[in-house]
């Protein structure tokens, strides 16, 4: 083969089929899709600039880490004042609400965040399961209550 300034370069010999790495797939194979139709070198220009960032990104991998001193305190919204209304409207939603869920619930309410929710259970004298499910039937309950006030939940809690 003659190349512009008048050298002559050796072309490597093609392997035997199934040896070597040569292979008879197309291009498009073995990049990993296909290179014909339309669009086609738009594809592959994209594909290409991915692995590239791919590879840039993890090998310029420097993450630096502020010591906690120096981030500065989130903004805290204030909380909203207490609205007596809708604190009658649950108390009377929980009146209503069945004996066994709402004991459930109670028991969840006051010892909630201390104690754990077996011995929650073991203290009413449920199992764990029955207990759970106490507490949702009676959070359902309630809230059917509230819905059927016109107190809208997703107001509520958001």
């Amino acid at each position: 083969m003659a190349f512009p300034d008048g050298g002559q370069r050796a072309l490597p010999r093609r392997a035997a089929p199934g040896h070597g790495s040569f292979s008879r797939r197309p291009a498009g194979e073995i990049l990993g899709g296909s290179l014909t139709g339309e669009d086609a070198s738009l594809r592959f220009a994209i594909g290409m600039a991915k692995n590239i960032a791919r590879a840039e990104a993890r090998r310029a991998r420097r993450e630096v880490y502020l010591p906690p001193t120096d981030l500065p305190d989130p903004p805290v919204s204030p909380e909203p004042p207490p609205d007596p209304g809708l604190r009658k409207a649950i108390l009377d939603c929980m009146g209503k609400a069945a004996r066994k869920p709402l004991q459930a619930l109670r028991a969840r309410i006051t010892l909630g965040p201390h104690v754990q929710d077996r011995d929650i259970a073991q203290s009413v004298d449920m199992t764990l399961n029955t207990f759970l499910q106490n507490v949702v039937r009676a959070r359902k309950q309630i809230a059917d209550c509230l819905e059927k006030r016109g107190i809208s939940l997703r107001e509520v809690l958001a």
